[in-house]
């Protein structure tokens, strides 16, 4: 008989695989959960950045901008309101917005009644308020060389009141006064006659001190008639005539021939009134005299000059004014002590200018020339900057050959 066939091998089990498509459901979730939180994360981001831009805008006075960003927000980020800072922004941009177009009206109106200095105030309000606001940049050239024109004029009155040319001062109020229908001029001219009775006064009293015989406090209450208006026509006719005693002439002269000797030329110049009728005929003491005071003349102007670029926040062309007076004068204290004074508030501006000088006496022009445009690039304007560039290219031109 045959053989019985092998038994068959059992039938495979199925598997179940349920805790492993568990698994990889809770991992699928857990990674769409982590981008939510990333992407609401990011979302909280992008608000936050959004609002210190909108700050940012609002802080530098683009209100047209903060009022536009406000509404991107709002539809970005799809809400129906405005943040609590955001809605103060909008509203003060608004009211800022009003305000200077209110100013610009008024601006307006004052200038067609030639009311020239009311309408610089206002015009003054709005650009600071908003000097971007649409109003303001459309403004008609016109209607703001008007204005440029007062202020050019307040300028001027301002530098003669400084220089105590009272004589041109008050031809320039009169003028003024008969262009300007709001222009009153009763604080300035009242400040012209307090300071011209105070001279004559002084002046006054300095006569009577010299009658008396007492020429030292007569000197005194001259000198200081003489500062209090430099330009009265009588102190040099005072001059001419208590001056002229035979003591006082060989003292002056004494004076003099000593504080030249000693190079005090600032000394000379406090006591020109009583120093000029003394040297009067003597040719060499009057030229040097003249020298004196032409020296120390430029040097007062260029110390004006300076704090007037430090008034409207310009330190490279005060220092640089200084630096100029300076190389006619080096030895006067005065000039020193401001020019080192400034140098110390532009010292990236002054560094440069000196690197390129020491490298200009080395003969390194490359080395030089690259240090002047430095200081060029942070002074424009800077004289002594230019006027280097320029030397140093023609020299460096010539210098080369032809042809290369």
């Amino acid at each position: 008989s045959l053989p019985s066939p092998p038994p068959a091998p059992p039938a495979p089990t199925a598997k179940w695989n349920w805790p492993t498509n568990t698994s990889k459901n809770l991992e699928a979730r857990a990674k769409i959960r982590a981008g939510e939180l990333k992407i609401s994360e990011n979302m909280d981001r992008a608000k936050e950045q959004f609002l210190e831009h909108i700050a940012t805008l609002f802080n530098s006075r683009r209100y047209y901008h903060v009022i536009m960003a406000a509404d991107f927000y709002r539809r970005i980020f799809e809400e129906g309101e405005y943040p609590v800072s955001v809605a103060q922004q909008v509203n003060a941009a608004l009211e800022a917005n009003r305000e200077v177009a209110n100013a610009v009206a008024v601006f307006r109106y004052k200038t067609e009644k030639n009311e020239i200095v009311s309408a610089s105030a206002r015009l003054q309000e709005a650009f600071q308020t908003n000097e971007f606001h649409t109003q303001l940049l459309m403004l008609e050239r016109p209607l703001k060389e008007k204005v440029a024109q007062l202020n050019s004029k307040l300028n001027r009155v301002q530098n003669l009141v400084e220089a105590r040319d009272f004589n041109n001062l008050e031809k320039i109020l009169a003028e003024m006064k008969g262009v300007y229908a709001d222009f009153d001029a009763t604080k300035p001219l009242a400040l012209v006659n307090s300071i011209k009775l105070e001279s004559q006064l002084r002046l006054g009293k300095a006569k009577l001190m010299a009658q008396q015989g007492n020429l030292n406090q007569a000197m005194e209450e001259f000198q200081a008639a003489a500062e209090a208006w430099p330009s009265n026509p009588d102190v040099l006719t005072a001059a001419g005539t208590f001056f002229n005693s035979q003591d006082f002439v060989n003292q002056s002269m004494s004076d003099f021939d000593r504080m030249f000797s000693e190079e005090n030329f600032r000394g000379i110049y406090e006591k020109q009134y009583a120093i000029a009728p003394a040297i009067k005929g003597d040719a060499t003491r009057e030229i040097q005299f003249k020298s004196v005071l032409e020296r120390v003349k430029k040097a007062e102007m260029a110390s004006e000059k300076a704090n007037l670029l430090m008034l409207n926040g310009d330190v490279f062309g005060a220092w640089e004014t200084i630096e100029l007076a300076a190389e006619d004068w080096p030895e006067d204290k005065k000039l020193n002590k401001m020019r080192a004074e400034l140098a110390g508030r532009g010292a990236d501006f002054v560094s440069a200018i000196n690197k390129a000088r020491d490298a200009e006496a080395k003969k390194e022009y490359g080395y030089s020339l690259s240090w002047y445009v430095n200081a060029q690039r942070s002074y424009p304007a800077s004289q002594i900057a230019n006027n280097a560039i320029k030397r140093i290219s023609s020299s460096v031109l010539q210098s080369s050959p032809a042809g290369s």
